[in-house]
Order: structure tokens, then sequence, then C-alpha cells
């Protein structure tokens, strides 16, 4: 067994000021089952990397999201 970690850091910045208004990493983790098979391990490594930046990604939409709330919460 395997462990694939992927970060990622992201920066909003007000392009009037050049301030950044945001700061903030996102993250997540998985297992990957190592076989005997050389092309099952690939295929699991693929597989988790591909659900490892949709888990990253969807974290960072949802954090904006909860920003753009947050200074407009009449939307």
């Amino acid at each position: 067994r395997e462990r694939r970690t992927l970060r990622a850091r992201y920066r909003l910045v007000e392009l009037a000021t050049g301030s950044v208004v945001l700061d903030a990493t996102a993250g997540s983790d998985a297992g990957i089952d190592v076989v005997s098979s050389e092309y099952a391990t690939i295929a699991g490594e693929n597989s988790a990397l591909e659900n490892l930046s949709q888990r990253v990604a969807d974290q960072i939409v949802t954090r904006l999201s909860l920003y753009a709330r947050q200074i407009n919460p009449s939307e």
C-alpha cells in the first residue's frame, strides 16, 4: 500500500489594489494498493490522482464560493 498526497496553495488577488484577499491551501490524501500487476498499480495511481485532483478542485471552488458569499451576502 502506498499513499499519495496532493496539495495546492492558491491566492485571490484584488486587481485594483494588488492586495491578497484570500490565501489558502487545499489538499487531500489517497491510498493506493500496490499489486503484482504493474498495469493495475499504474491504473490505480492514475485513478487516485484524478480523484485527488477533483477533491482539491472542489475544495477550492467551495472556499471561493464561501468568500464570495461573505463579501456579497445578498446574492
